[in-house]
């Protein structure tokens, strides 16, 4: 808890904690994994980089339904979006959020200072091998308990391809 509020990290990552890739996601679309984001962070806050912000489609943004924050160290950044709130830092973000709870979306510096402050990890697994330049940082998994796990066959009809994801809940010890 940081603030009062319950802090939780929501991320999909494959094999070698591969995240992302030039701002973008490493593997196809994955409708279910998009699902369960939006599921899992309808009503609460989202607290993400401003490079998250920036690799959202403009027709996306803000996202719906949710308190967005976005992160930017930069002074001279500043955002004129309705229903966007502007923090420097992620301790700034959770405090001026409305919920009690925060999710954090990215990107790594993000993910970096979420976890120490993190009470639970939403975690997609996607299987296969993919192309990335962005990893998750890495964090003692014995601080951890599973909570919840799925696994799921989905697939992208555009391209047909079947990717088996896992959805994971971990608790804080």
């Amino acid at each position: 808890m940081l603030h009062g509020k319950e802090i939780s990290i929501i991320m999909a990552i494959s094999s070698g904690r591969l995240i992302g890739n030039n701002n973008g996601l490493p593997w196809p679309f994955i409708r279910e994994d998009m699902k369960y984001f939006q599921d899992k962070t309808i009503p609460h806050s989202v607290i993400m980089g401003r490079n998250t912000w920036d690799s959202i489609p403009t027709r996306f943004r803000p996202l719906r339904d949710r308190e967005n924050i976005v992160l930017s160290r930069n002074s001279e950044y500043a955002l004129s979006e309705p229903g966007v709130t502007l923090a420097r830092t992620f301790d700034a973000g959770v405090q001026v959020a409305k919920n009690a709870q925060v999710f954090a979306i990215g990107g790594v510096a993000v993910y970096k200072e979420a976890l120490h402050h993190a009470d639970n990890l939403y975690i997609t697994e996607v299987s296969g091998e993919f192309e990335g330049d962005v990893f998750f940082p890495l964090y003692n998994e014995d601080d951890w308990l599973l909570h919840e796990s799925s696994q799921v066959i989905a697939g992208n009809t555009l391209l047909k391809t079947v990717i088996p994801i896992k959805f994971t809940v971990y608790k804080r010890k």
